[in-house]
């Protein structure tokens, strides 16, 4: 029986090694599949570092650009602030000096309106005086037909 009892365990063993090499082999084909994952994933990462890498240079590009920008925007806001009140200031001697022309001519107007009125008063004044010197020679009228015979001859 110890020979049966052998047989038994060679047997046993035997399925036992062929179980451990299955194992054994599935364990290397899984060993090989996850070296390949391994590979992959290490592609993949690589590919993705290279992205970020790149987006990272992007960014910077796009940063330094925008920094550019802004400084033109703010140089550029200066320069027509600038601009502005230079061209106000122009405006206002301009409008300045178009009021005081304005204010001369007003003024020399003004003296030659003067001057007429003072014309106008001096003429009211002499027609007066000749209406009143008229009226006077009528209001003497009987004397005047004496001073106007003397003058007219009669034929």
């Amino acid at each position: 029986m110890e020979e049966n009892a052998n047989h038994i365990e060679i047997g046993y063993l035997k399925s036992a090694q062929d179980r451990l090499e299955a194992a054994i082999y599935k364990l290397g084909e899984q060993n090989t599949h996850l070296a390949e994952l391994n590979a992959d994933s290490k592609t993949l990462i690589h590919i993705q570092e290279q992205r970020l890498s790149m987006m990272e240079k992007d960014y910077t590009a796009h940063k330094e650009s925008m920094a550019s920008m802004r400084q033109e925007m703010t140089t550029g806001h200066k320069e027509l602030h600038s601009r502005i009140t230079t061209a106000e200031r122009d405006a206002e001697v301009k409008v300045g000096k178009l009021l005081d022309k304005i204010s001369d001519q007003v003024g020399e107007l003004g003296d030659g309106v003067e001057q007429k009125f003072a014309n106008f008063d001096r003429l009211k004044w002499t027609i007066v005086g000749g209406a009143m010197m008229i009226g006077l020679l009528f209001g003497y009228a009987d004397g005047m037909k004496v001073i106007f015979s003397a003058f007219s001859t009669k034929v």
